[in-house]
């Protein structure tokens, strides 16, 4: 039977549904009109209203448009403040009382949060000076206040510095601490992620008029406080621009942060994972781990709420990295075999047998004790795997593999010394820390957990300057913020779980001051866990790489392969 459609020509209007924001569509029945209408993303067929509906995104508008559909005045606004790529970015020449000279791309970026109208995200790969370029939209808007910037404990000093730098009459305000006798007076509030429950109820009574989200990826968990928080600094507050050189390891940490700058872009979270994060349904839930329509995502991103250049397409005269592998013998060969053996026969037959269990009866205890989000925690119930003991294996054999090495890294560094020129290193293990320190003296500073940010500072200046430092040494504490330009060597001693996470610590000495090709040293142990790390560390940034620079990716997951390479030798 064919069904009597109410309208005579082709109309698309919003509609409610359950709480979500769908397009409704009227037209006159063909086969070709309905194939059309099949095609888009979400549509549903309503027999009782003969109406057919569709996700409200802007793909499925911009379709309805190219067919020749009438859209009502809802709509029209909703993509007009969402579809900016036909809209002209004039060039930047001048921000007044603006102290230094921003470089042109800075200036481009600039331009791209003004004409976004506050509401951008500046994902420039690091090391290009994003934090100037939202200081600079601020001095450009000066009645854009009061303005909060949200960023790490270790970075509150250096944006304070640097807004009394590039801000005129800027009154900075830097927020510490729990207790509430704090009076806010400031026009430009500086906090970290960390303490923001504490403060959110006087801050929304403060009269926000932006938000300035410093490393914005770290707001990717819903579950997570620090999100959860930021999405109430956030509501209601005209302007809100991100910053961040790795938005993703996966594609699902893509949503959180962009739907806090540009609400609405995408229908639904749910829609967005089962869209772009290769959904499938294991029989226990949904797994979101994976990467979809990497090329359309890429597209929305970029033509509405993202600007990303690379250090290579900008700074045409800034040295290229030079990988090299340094393949490192273990002097504990014996006991790791022995420990990997254990873990191939548990991931072999174990991980089999509890397929039986469903994920409910996965102890709460597991999610205070196992240090990766909820989504990531349900992933590995759904997979079936007995979570705290794999990750308890995966850390001995990482652990081993760094103690039976160390000899040949000392080896390693003392022949390096005979060059005359400074070297980073990083690891992941403190007592690798601790052993270098002790061997190298003086000659060595370093910075993780236990460095304060004031003396952080300290360490960073006796490096850049002094000669007889020659060696800086950090963990994922040193990551971020730092500027290690007197060295042109990284070495990396330890390999961390997310591709981000290595090439921020990369980039400490791959910078825009930086005048010389930097090396990048990976020394790491043959046959072991850390190679197989080092792969599925590439395929991950290969996979991130798509979507936001367009490229091919791979759709790899970090332990789901580590385990299929250990249980299938």
């Amino acid at each position: 039977m064919i069904p009597k459609f109410k309208s005579e020509k082709k109309e698309a209007r919003i509609h409610e549904t359950k709480g979500a924001q769908m397009v409704h569509l009227s037209f006159p029945y063909s086969p070709a009109n309905v194939q059309e209408v099949k095609s888009l993303h979400g549509a549903v067929w309503n027999p009782k209203g003969k109406y057919w509906r569709v996700s409200l995104t802007l793909k499925n508008l911009l379709s309805l448009k190219a067919c020749n559909y009438e859209l009502c005045k809802r709509l029209k606004q909703w993509g007009n403040t969402r579809h900016v790529i036909s809209r002209k970015i004039p060039p930047l020449l001048h921000i007044p009382g603006l102290p230094g000279e921003l470089y042109p791309y800075q200036k481009d970026g600039v331009a791209y949060i003004d004409a976004m109208e506050g509401r951008a995200l500046i994902a420039d790969e690091m090391g290009l000076g994003k934090t100037i370029q939202a200081l600079a939209w601020l001095q450009l808007r000066t009645s854009i206040r009061p303005a909060l910037i949200v960023t790490t404990a270790t970075m509150k000093g250096i944006w304070e510095e640097e807004a009394r730098k590039w801000l005129q009459n800027a009154d900075t305000q830097v927020l510490s601490g729990t207790k509430m006798d704090t009076v806010l007076s400031g026009n430009i509030l500086i906090i970290n992620y960390d303490i923001l429950v504490y403060w959110t109820k006087r801050l929304k009574e403060y009269g926000l008029q932006a938000v300035v989200m410093d490393e914005c990826h770290k707001a990717k968990n819903p579950q997570a406080q620090r999100t959860k928080q930021m999405k109430m600094v956030c509501a209601g507050v005209p302007h809100v621009v991100g910053l961040t050189g790795t938005p993703m390891n996966k594609p699902k940490d893509l949503y959180l942060p962009v739907d806090l700058i540009r609400p609405g872009l995408f229908p639904s979270r749910f829609a967005f994972l089962r869209r772009y994060c290769g959904a499938k349904h294991n029989g226990f839930g949904w797994d979101f781990s994976g990467s979809s329509n990497e090329e359309e995502l890429h597209k929305i991103l970029t033509e509405n709420v993202m600007i990303r250049r690379l250090k290579k397409d900008v700074l045409k005269d800034l040295p290229e990295k030079t990988y090299t592998f340094v393949p490192l013998e273990l002097e504990n060969r014996t006991e790791y075999t022995k420990a990997e053996k254990d873990f191939e026969s548990y991931v072999r037959d174990k991980v089999d047998r509890s397929i039986k269990k469903k994920f409910e009866e996965i102890s709460e205890e597991i999610k205070n004790l196992v240090s990766i989000d909820q989504e990531e925690l349900e992933y590995l119930k759904q997979s079936k795997v007995e979570t705290l003991t794999v990750m308890a294996q995966i850390e001995e054999l990482k652990q081993l593999a760094a103690k039976g090495k160390m000899r040949s890294i000392i080896q390693w560094v003392d022949d390096f010394l005979e060059t005359e020129e400074k070297l980073v290193m990083f690891c992941e293990h403190k007592f690798i820390i601790e052993q270098l320190i002790t061997h190298y003296g003086k000659k060595i500073v370093k910075i993780d957990g236990s460095v304060s940010p004031t003396d952080r500072k300290e360490v960073v200046r006796q490096f850049q300057k002094e000669e007889r430092v020659r060696l800086f040494i950090g963990n994922a504490a040193a990551q971020e913020g730092l500027t290690l330009t007197k060295a042109s060597n990284v070495a990396i001693i330890e390999l961390p779980w997310t591709w981000d996470a290595l090439s921020q610590r990369i980039d400490r000495v791959h910078r825009i001051t930086q005048k010389r090709g930097v090396m990048v040293w990976y020394l790491l142990a043959s046959q072991t866990i850390e190679e197989k790390i080092a792969k599925i560390l590439d395929s991950t940034r290969i996979m991130a790489e798509q979507i936001l620079d367009g490229k091919k990716p791979q759709q790899k997951d970090l332990i789901t392969e580590l385990f299929k390479q250990y249980g299938h030798h």
